[in-house]
């Protein structure tokens, strides 16, 4: 399979030159500040659309908000991917936070994301990398027919993928990256409890579901890009 694979691929950090480390070291590093920037900003800027949302109580600004909200889902998803790779928060709690902020709400975990994204960078196009033997079959063989094409554009546009796609973000390999810290069990079912609670005792769980659920799931196939898992 190497032999598929761009030279650029195939070599290692040896194989490039002083100045291309250089600068990929200058890319290297967790940034904090920016990270916290990017998901507070995220989700000041979900509350403030469904809030007009609700407020303006119109059919069209509600799809609208619902588009919008995507994106922030893909932000989200995308924060999620720079912690994995040490690039948002470090210590004892970085995990912690950014499970809370953008891992959890997505679904996810960034400890569990870890273990797919990290198998596909070191074992890229390989029989170890999950990324590529997801990715292969007869919905990823090219050219495929009209008929298949539309089946598969159908399947993503009314959800249908959903439950495929949920799988797939889970590794069954024995090449597991484990994180420097690990959370206890009951964080993560503590987070969904306390949310729905909330979602409950404010009446808002409606609001919920039309501005975060049902556009979680009509655009879970954009999340998953984002991540790399589509």
């Amino acid at each position: 399979m190497s032999k598929c694979l761009p030279l650029a691929l195939l070599g290692d950090k040896n194989s490039l030159s002083d100045q291309a480390r250089a600068e990929i070291q200058n890319l290297s590093g967790a940034q904090p500040l920016a990270f916290l920037f990017q998901v507070l900003s995220a989700w000041g800027v979900i509350f403030a659309a469904i809030t007009l949302a609700v407020y303006l109580d119109n059919i069209w600004m509600s799809l609208l908000v619902m588009v919008f909200v995507a994106t922030r889902l893909s932000i989200l998803a995308l924060l999620v991917h720079e912690q994995v790779h040490f690039l948002g928060l470090r210590g004892k709690y970085g995990d912690l936070i950014v499970n809370l902020l953008a891992a959890y709400p997505l679904g996810i975990t960034v400890e569990g994301y870890a273990k797919v994204h990290l198998a596909h960078h070191k074992y890229y196009f390989t029989e170890n990398d999950p990324d590529f033997l997801r990715k292969s079959g007869i919905d990823w063989t090219f050219p495929m027919s009209a008929r298949r094409l539309i089946k598969l554009v159908a399947s993503d546009l009314f959800s249908l993928s959903f439950i495929k796609l949920l799988k797939g973000k889970r590794l069954d390999s024995p090449h597991i990256f484990k994180r420097p810290y690990s959370l206890p069990k009951w964080v993560r079912p503590t987070f969904y409890i306390g949310v729905l609670a909330i979602l409950i005792y404010t009446e808002m769980w409606q609001v919920f579901l039309m501005y975060w659920f049902v556009t979680f799931i009509d655009n879970f196939s954009y999340v998953c890009t984002s991540l790399g898992i589509q």
